[in-house]
């Protein structure tokens, strides 16, 4: 068991120096490519776990996990910002210049693209209140009423003991479950929280790259403002759809695992 802890140490360890590494060091676009399709398969694959967890409790590492994965997906969207700011029209990263072509496809202009990234502002800010916010809202609520509970549940537990009803074994055994579920609503209360604020942080960053990528395109690429737009704005947005929606998978998986725990 010890071998297993500190197996576990050194690669918590090493994700965590490997991911400092990330923020530290421009990635090249095929490498941003690789860890955007990592992190999406990743969060995919958590909700499928979530989804096949009968208990919320069950899965008692998945605060650190949503932690792990939100700080992933901050460097990755650090790594992608430099590149769109640094690149400009250069920019060759695969899977955002695909979804930026989308939301290019068919404009009339300037104007246009600005209608549509104020429609996909105001989309992500629907799915900020109502996902991310009922999450944090859900597993908040969870964490006060399993806390207020406790001491009915421990006297319970007691209650069977001396009556002779469970053996010291169970008693301990019930005990510790209960304090697992308690540290458990805790530390998910805190790690949505962490979610919350990253969904928030991201969606500053996409206005970030559109406004300040038009003052970079015409102040040191020489483009015109007109060419500017159609550079920046796509690709704010494609930035965006990429990093915000594992985001907001992420707080989909806390607010599933708590609701299922909650029936």
């Amino acid at each position: 068991m010890c071998n297993i802890h500190i197996k576990t140490d050194f690669v918590i360890t090493g994700a965590v120096a490997v991911v400092v590494l990330l923020l530290i060091i421009p990635l090249p676009a095929i490498f941003l490519d690789i860890l955007i399709g990592l992190n999406l398969f990743l969060v995919l694959f958590l909700l499928l776990i979530v989804l096949c967890t009968r208990k919320a409790t069950d899965f008692s590492s998945l605060p650190a996990v949503l932690l792990l994965f939100t700080f992933f997906g901050l460097i990755i969207n650090v790594s992608s910002v430099r590149l769109i700011l640094t690149k400009g029209a250069d920019f060759d990263g695969r899977i955002i210049r695909a979804v930026s072509s989308l939301v290019a496809a068919g404009s009339n202009g300037m104007a246009d693209l600005i209608i549509r990234f104020m429609i996909f502002s105001v989309i992500i800010a629907v799915l900020v209140v109502v996902i991310t916010k009922k999450s944090i809202f859900i597993t908040a609520e969870n964490a006060r009423f399993t806390l207020d509970a406790l001491p009915g549940k421990q006297m319970a537990v007691e209650t069977e003991y001396n009556s002779g009803a469970i053996t010291e074994e169970v008693l301990i055994s019930r005990k510790n479950d209960l304090q697992r579920e308690v540290d458990f609503y805790g530390a998910m209360d805190g790690a949505c929280r962490f979610v919350s604020g990253t969904v928030k942080v991201g969606f500053f960053i996409i206005i970030v790259i559109a406004l300040g990528g038009i003052v970079l395109g015409v102040h040191f690429f020489n483009e015109s403002l007109n060419d500017a737009a159609k550079t920046f704005i796509p690709l704010s947005i494609g930035n965006g759809v990429v990093q915000l929606f594992p985001a907001i998978l992420l707080s989909a998986v806390s607010g599933v695992i708590i609701s299922r725990e909650a029936k």
